[in-house]
């Protein structure tokens, strides 16, 4: 059975919560520890995967207006069962690699790779023979540590937590369960404005060459870190911008630009490791079809629905994911 913990930081605030994102899913455990795994090496001819040729919107999503909220307390979850996709995501080929074993994930990140990572989830339930996955993530917990960030018109201290989950927790369980991958979804909390004490306090944001360097050393320190655990390879998703609650209001970590620096801040990271990291670029895919602001796949503007979630991972992520293991 492939199923997904979620580890919530205690008292760190989301950047929102909607029914668009279910973080509370039934559990049924988790990855189970590493023992005598097979290499993995495709055990088909063709290297290309399955793709779509059109990405629609979800059907539309009734939901309650978003508002933050803290997380209380510490919760496991996995992701419930999997969703169908609209036929306007049925693929155009029929090759796909089909590895010797279930290609073992664990997703991290923030509330934005918990979502998304039900998704992936759902899809492996879906898919038993291509793929185990499994979340920790923290909502409100991007990688950048320390210091302040600026969101709902005020500052709030980075929780420590956060740092907990990338530096311990993850390295951990990457060293018991040996995944041949690990995908890393960050996006609002590494885009919105930072200021750190040993910087004078001085507010920054992405377009600054201070918060540059801060992004791409501690990005690529994770990525050593979760390596040197046990990570076949290292995976990152390019998010797409993130518009909190669309027109009701206004972040600056909402900002396009900011989404760019990210971006470009994980191809430096994946060119400077060559083959032990890969990208998705999950972003211009959807900026490809038009779907980057749709509101119907992400009704808070943030978040991924789980059907969405699900949509993409058959049809999108969850090949690449295949593909670059196999790699």
């Amino acid at each position: 059975m492939v199923c997904v913990a979620l580890f919530v930081a205690t008292a760190v605030t989301a950047p929102t919560t909607t029914d668009a994102f279910d973080k509370d899913l039934p559990s049924a455990g988790t990855l189970a520890p590493a023992a005598s795994l097979a290499p993995l090496t495709p055990l088909t001819s063709p290297t290309a995967v399955t793709s779509p040729t059109a990405v629609t919107a979800a059907p539309p999503n009734t939901t309650a207006s978003p508002t933050p909220d803290s997380v209380a307390s510490a919760t496991t979850a996995v992701a419930e069962a999997p969703v169908s996709a609209p036929d306007s995501l049925a693929p155009t080929t029929t090759a796909e690699l089909i590895p010797p074993r279930p290609v073992r994930m664990i997703v991290v990140g923030d509330s934005t790779a918990q979502a998304l990572g039900n998704g992936i989830v759902a899809w492996a339930q879906e898919r038993p023979d291509l793929a185990e996955a499994e979340v920790m993530a923290f909502p409100g917990c991007g990688l950048l540590e320390g210091g302040d960030r600026f969101f709902d018109g005020e500052w709030t201290e980075t929780p420590e937590g956060c740092s907990a989950l990338f530096d311990t927790d993850v390295p951990a369980r990457i060293a018991e369960t040996s995944p041949d991958v690990v995908v890393v979804v960050t996006s609002f909390w590494d885009a919105t404005d930072h200021r750190w004490p040993d910087d004078g306090n001085v507010t920054r944001t992405p377009l600054d060459q201070e918060f540059v360097e801060r992004l791409d050393d501690r990005f690529a320190r994770f990525t050593e870190t979760a390596l040197a655990a046990g990570a076949g390879k290292v995976v990152w998703v390019q998010y797409p911008v993130a518009d909190y609650l669309w027109d009701e209001a206004d972040e600056p970590g909402d900002d396009p630009a900011r989404y760019d620096v990210l971006a470009e801040s994980i191809d430096r990271v994946a060119g400077a490791d060559g083959d032990a990291v890969g990208v998705v670029p999950l972003a211009a895919w959807l900026d490809e079809r038009g779907l980057v602001l749709d509101r119907t796949i992400r009704p808070d503007g943030v978040h991924f629905t789980l059907e969405s979630a699900t949509e993409l991972s058959r049809d999108l992520i969850g090949p690449e994911l295949i593909r670059l293991a196999l790699s």
